[in-house]
Order: C-alpha cells, then sequence, then structure tokens
C-alpha cells in the first residue's frame, strides 16, 4: 500500500490537471493558467522528493531492524560463549559479563555488573593488573596475559586465567575494555607436571625415545641424543632407524619383542646398536606401549642403558677376581708358611732362657714369653698392653730405647747393671741384653725386640773372684816385697804396709814382743 501523503499529492496533482484543461476549453487569465502550470511542477517534485524520503526511510528502517537482529545475534552469542566475557570500562569497572564469567566469578547472572573486576584478582597479581590497565592506554590490545583470580568465597590456590584483551568504544563512543579469559588452571598443571617430568626424564642416566605406531621419533632426551650423536631437535620427527640399526641375537629376537610389546606392553632384553657413526654399543633395552585414554596404540617408550662401561667393568671384575684368587691361593700358603714360622718361633721364645719382649712405637708390651714373666716379677696379662717404663722406670734406658727408635740402629749391653724400683730385695742385676728395631716394607720402624739374659749371678761370681784375685795378687806382691827386704825393720815396714793395703786401714803400727821380757 501506498503512503497517505503520496496518494493526496497525486490526487492534487490530478485537479490541478483537470484545470489545466478545463481553461484551455475555456477563455482564461494567461497568468492563472502559467502559475497552476508552476504549481502542477511544484506538486511533481514535491512528490519525486516524496518518493526519495519514503525509500531512505525504507532503508533506515532495514538498516536499523538490520543492527537490532546483529545486536540480539551478538548478545546471544556473548551470554552463550563457551568462555567468559566480560566488558569494564578503562578503570575495570564491570559493564556487562556472560554466564560463563558469572559462573567463574561464583556470582549471580548480573551481579557483577558495577562491580570492579579488581576485586576478582588475587592480590599477589594485582599489580600486574594494574599495569594491564596502563599499557591498554597506549596499545589497542593485550593477548594471552595470565592472571591469577580469586573468585568469591574460593579456597585454596587462586585460578590461573587467561586473559585477551580488547581497547574498543561502546555503541555510545566511549571506551571499554573487552576482556576474553579462559581458565587455564588445569592446562598450567598439566605443563607444570610436563615439564617437571620432561626435566626428570632428561636428568635420567639412560636414554629415553619414544616414537608414534609409525616408528617417528616423538621425543629423545638429552643421554639419549648424547648416546646417538644428534640434537634432540634433530632427532624428532625422524625414524628411529635413523639414529640407529638393531642387531639381534639371536637374529629373530626383534621380532620376539615387538611381538612381546603387542601382547604384553611390554618387553626387556639386550641387543646391539649400530651408531650413525659406525659406533658398536651393547645395550638393554625396556620396551613399553604407549596408549592413549581411548587403549588405542599411540606409540613406543624406550629405556636404552650403554653397557659398554658395564661390561668393561664386568670384565675388569672377573681379570681382578681371578686376580684375587690367585693372591688369595698364594696368601694362604704364605699364611701356612707363617703359621709354621710361628710355631717354631713360639717354640723357641717359650724355650729359650733368654727373656723376650715385644715392644711397639709407644715402648708398650705386646708380646713376652715365659721366661720374661719370671724375670720380671709379673704376669703376662700384666705387661700387655702397658708401658715398659711405667712399669720399669729408668731415664738412661729410655733415653736409649728412644734413640732406636728414631735412629733404626739396635743396641748390644753386657752386664748392664739394673734395680728394680718395685722389687727393692733384689737388689742391684746384671743383665745381657740387645734392642733390635722391627721395620716394615717402607723401613719405618714398627716396635722393637727387647732380648735380655740375667747374668747377676755370673757377674757377682765374677766379681768375687776378680776380688780374690786382687788380695792374692797383692799377697804375692807382699810376698816379694818381704822377700827384697835384708833387714828385720824393712821387713817389718813391708808388712805394716802390705796389712794396711790389705786390711784397707788407714794406717798400720808395729810393736815388738820379747818373749823373754814379755814385753
Amino acid at each position: 500500500m501506498r503512503d497517505p501523503f503520496l496518494r493526496r499529492m497525486a490526487d492534487v496533482q490530478a485537479e490541478i490537471e483537470r484545470l489545466l484543461g478545463q481553461r484551455e476549453a475555456e477563455e482564461h487569465d494567461p497568468r492563472l493558467q502559467e502559475a497552476l502550470q508552476q504549481l502542477a511542477i511544484g506538486l511533481e517534485e514535491l512528490q519525486v522528493a516524496a518518493e526519495e524520503i519514503r525509500r531512505q526511510q525504507d532503508e533506515l528502517t532495514a538498516a536499523h531492524f538490520a543492527e537490532d537482529l546483529e545486536r540480539r545475534r551478538y548478545r546471544n552469542l556473548f551470554d552463550e560463549a563457551p568462555d567468559p566475557y566480560i566488558v569494564t570500562d578503562e578503570h575495570g569497572k564491570i559493564h556487562t559479563a556472560n554466564e560463563r564469567a558469572a559462573e567463574m566469578l561464583r556470582v549471580p547472572e548480573g551481579a557483577a555488573i558495577g562491580s570492579m573486576l579488581r576485586a576478582f584478582i588475587d592480590p599477589v597479581d594485582r599489580p600486574e593488573y594494574s599495569r594491564m590497565l596502563r599499557l591498554l592506554r597506549s596499545r589497542p590490545r593485550v593477548d594471552d596475559a595470565i592472571l591469577a583470580f580469586r573468585p568469591k568465597g574460593h579456597v585454596g590456590d587462586p585460578l590461573q586465567v587467561s586473559c585477551t584483551v580488547v581497547h574498543a568504544l561502546s555503541k555510545d563512543a566511549e571506551p571499554v575494555l573487552r576482556w576474553a579469559l579462559r581458565d587455564v588452571t588445569e592446562r598450567r598443571r598439566l605443563q607444570d607436571r610436563l615439564t617437571y617430568q620432561a626435566r626428570a626424564l632428561a636428568q635420567v642416566g639412560d636414554a629415553v625415545i619414544a616414537t608414534d605406531p609409525g616408528g617417528i621419533v616423538t621425543y629423545v632426551n638429552r643421554r639419549a641424543a648424547e648416546q646417538y650423536g644428534v640434537r634432540e631437535d634433530e632427532a624428532v620427527g625422524q625414524p628411529v632407524e635413523a639414529l640407529f640399526q638393531s642387531e639381534w641375537s639371536p637374529p629373530d629376537e626383534g621380532e620376539v619383542a615387538r611381538a612381546a610389546v603387542r601382547d604384553t606392553s611390554h618387553w626387556r632384553g639386550s641387543a646391539v646398536h649400530v651408531t650413525r657413526d659406525g659406533l658398536r654399543l651393547p645395550v638393554a633395552v625396556t620396551m613399553s606401549a604407549l596408549r592413549g585414554g581411548d587403549g588405542a596404540e599411540a606409540g613406543l617408550l624406550m629405556v636404552v642403558r650403554d653397557m659398554t662401561e658395564e661390561q668393561r667393568a664386568a670384565a675388569e671384575r672377573e681379570r681382578l677376581l681371578g686376580e684375587t684368587e690367585a693372591q688369595r691361593g698364594r696368601a694362604e700358603g704364605l699364611v701356612a708358611e707363617l703359621a709354621a714360622e710361628r710355631d717354631i718361633l713360639d717354640t723357641i721364645m717359650e724355650n729359650t732362657p733368654a727373656q723376650l719382649a715385644y715392644l711397639d712405637r709407644e715402648f708398650r708390651f705386646v708380646r713376652v714369653n715365659d721366661a720374661y714373666e719370671r724375670g720380671s716379677g709379673h704376669s703376662a696379662e700384666d705387661l700387655i698392653g702397658r708401658g715398659h717404663f711405667e712399669l720399669f722406670p729408668n731415664e738412661e734406658n729410655e733415653e736409649i730405647f728412644r734413640r732406636v727408635r728414631d735412629t733404626g740402629e739396635p743396641v748390644r749391653f753386657a752386664a748392664k747393671p739394673f734395680a728394680y724400683a718395685d722389687q727393692p730385695e733384689r737388689g742391684v742385676t746384671y743383665w745381657d741384653w740387645t734392642l733390635v728395631p722391627v721395620k716394615d716394607a717402607a723401613g719405618e720402624v714398627t716396635g722393637l725386640v727387647f732380648s735380655l739374659l740375667d747374668v747377676t749371678e755370673m757377674e757377682r761370681a765374677r766379681r768375687v773372684r776378680e776380688a780374690h784375685l786382687g788380695l792374692l795378687q797383692r799377697m804375692l806382691d807382699v810376698s816379694q816385697r818381704l822377700l827384697a827386704e835384708s833387714t828385720i825393720e824393712g821387713v817389718l815396714q813391708e808388712a805394716a804396709r802390705a796389712a794396711r793395703d790389705l786390711t784397707g786401714a788407714g794406717r798400720a803400727r808395729i810393736y815388738r814382743w820379747s818373749v823373754a821380757t814379755g814385753g
């Protein structure tokens, strides 16, 4: 249906044309005729303008309808979007938030409007949030910034949220910030876990290689890259055969391994890997099937240990074990010889009249024979572990012992006198003794052998004998001198001198005695 205004214009134009036709048939005023013609032209132009206005009005109505439809569609998309969306002003005041945003912030839908977004940011990240707002004053957008959100009533670790923020204009030409949010807490935890696992695998001492079902390498750790002489990024995407060739023993062991992984998801065994440089590595291999969440085959994980050093060490152990067995046989022979020598030595020590003692470097008794026990007046239990000069103090002898220990030169003494401090009733005793150092292979003195022979009675007898001989010699000398005298006075004087010497008297007097006179 046409516009009523346009219909009315058409009616007026028709009436003017009717009047013009009537006037042409009748006599009329030329000026009136011209005025009516001008009016008809004006009405026609007005009708054209009205048609244009109507067309523009229709276009405007259609544009408003389309805009409203687009706005509704955008609102529906905004409200039903799977991720949280928030619109704020430049200061972070929330203008609108969709349903997912309300769920993430844990507030009823619409309740967040008018609140400051800062209130939902964890205090630790609020400085970063403020920095983002300042940054958006000079930038059109910020992509994938991570902020820690703490929703209302949230307990525990804050949510890790990825934020993409766009600086835009509202329909009222006001500047706004459109926040597209995504909760990446679980993804970050998974990434952290994967990062930890990757670091752990990187530190594993064995080579770790993962492949897809087609045998294409998807992961190698640092040890694998070093072992096979490739870079980690170079190995990924290559067939595993590009890293090494496997030699199996027996030759069908490779098929056995693949069948075991296919049937049981696991195999363990050994092989030889030949690297790209031709290096042959004896290896221990563990293969495990990788499966996806649905249980489908996702690839293969290999843990490979280079056994080169272990085999070399095993061979060295076998060699050393053989040498050890041979040395043990020789040692057992030496032990038997030493045991026999010890028995002989024990027999000699216990049946010799000499007193024998073995002392350590500090002159403590380590071993003594029976003769030493009897001669010292102490039991072996009382002697062992105690110092020689603790029991038998003598500064002169201690100095001799020190000199032998320090110089490594033995000493010998004959009839050396010694008085027992704890056995004074024994008086002065006399000893033939030797002190001989015992040295190790390096020539260091490790102990002392002390050998003593009690010659007290022999020394005392010798001294008595020498005294008697001296007396006899003096008597002989007196006799010779008496015989040499020619007068009675000389004989008497010599006799008095001899008596004084023999008796040890200080002086001697001679008295004459007359038998006839009695005086």
